[in-house]
């Protein structure tokens, strides 16, 4: 099975992270004043929003031995 990873940042502290896509499509919302819909998810540092960095490409790979924490930034 492929798991696609997207880099989220934190909007308030800068943490970055690869979240799941799957999970992150959950959590995406329409916004009105961009017409556009955003991923946010909530920031496990310092508890602000983290947002799609720079709406970079999906990171597609074998879900078997692959690590995000393995990707450079």
């Amino acid at each position: 099975m492929e798991t696609e990873y997207i880099k989220m940042k934190c909007k308030r502290c800068g943490y970055e992270e690869w979240a799941e896509e799957e999970i992150a499509d959950e959590l995406a919302t329409y916004n009105r004043k961009t017409k556009k819909y955003e991923i946010l998810l909530e920031c496990p540092k310092c508890h602000g929003v983290m947002i799609w960095h720079n709406k970079e490409k999906k990171v597609e790979q074998w879900e078997s031995g692959f690590d995000p924490e393995d990707l450079p930034f």
